[in-house]
């Protein structure tokens, strides 16, 4: 499996169109209202006037996936920003007969996740956020799934508002979406709007990548590609289909 979730985007319209990326929400057992994020947004002129082709890399190792925490000063809703001090953790996911770091502990004063330790209660495929005590009244704390951009920074990609004594189990997804429109990196934007008619990509397979173009007509077509070793020992992509 790839160590990573690129997807290369084409503009084959006649018009300079704007994508953004946001992600499948994870499920989430002990939390409330599932709130999605963009991750990345670009504007992108057609591809016979100027040959341009955005690619986009998150950071995903196989069997992983990233807890993260924010402290926010308002609750969520859609179209703010979902900003904050942040942090994350690596997670391993629960696995049938393997003990993995799969649990990590929510430090509130200050921010903080501490480093992921086993525990036996999470589910197959899932990882867990122990959340402490804290005055729910007057401090807003966020937690779910998060991605870390190539150049290091972090965003939640779906989460959930962080409830008082509770542990938070979230399930991560591989699937990523394409979409015209503006949403800046971080917005919270409603997925279930958002994802209408949008390129989806499911890289659950251990896909590489994705080759993502938007037609005139306001369609999509996506190939996705494995990495493929030849006897020589290079690693080549080859569209999976064949």
């Amino acid at each position: 499996m790839a160590n990573s979730m690129t997807l290369n985007i084409k503009n084959a319209s006649t018009a300079t169109q704007s994508f953004f990326i946001f992600q499948q929400p994870a499920g989430f057992t002990g939390g409330g209202t599932v709130y999605s994020t963009s991750l990345f947004n670009a504007p992108l002129l057609p591809y016979a006037s100027s040959g341009a082709v955005l690619t986009v890399s998150l950071v995903q190792q196989p069997g992983h996936a990233y807890a993260g925490a924010q402290q926010s000063a308002t609750a969520p809703a859609v179209g703010q920003i979902a900003g904050g001090t942040t942090a994350m953790q690596d997670m391993t996911l629960s696995a049938p007969g393997a003990q993995t770091p799969n649990t990590t502990q929510l430090s509130t004063d200050p921010l903080g996740l501490s480093p992921a330790i086993y525990s036996t209660a999470p589910a197959a495929g899932t990882f867990r956020i122990v959340i402490p005590s804290f005055n729910a009244a007057l401090q807003q704390f966020n937690a779910g799934t998060a991605i870390a951009n190539i150049d290091q920074s972090i965003t939640l990609s779906s989460f959930v508002s962080a409830l008082p004594l509770t542990n938070l189990d979230c399930q991560p997804t591989l699937i990523l979406y394409v979409q015209t429109g503006v949403e800046p990196a971080r917005t919270i934007v409603d997925f279930t709007a958002v994802s209408q008619n949008a390129a989806r990509c499911d890289f659950t397979p251990g896909y590489a990548s994705y080759a993502v173009t938007y037609a005139a007509n306001g369609t999509w077509s996506v190939t996705p590609y494995l990495t493929k070793r030849l006897p020589d020992g290079r690693e080549v992509l080859v569209p999976a289909n064949l």
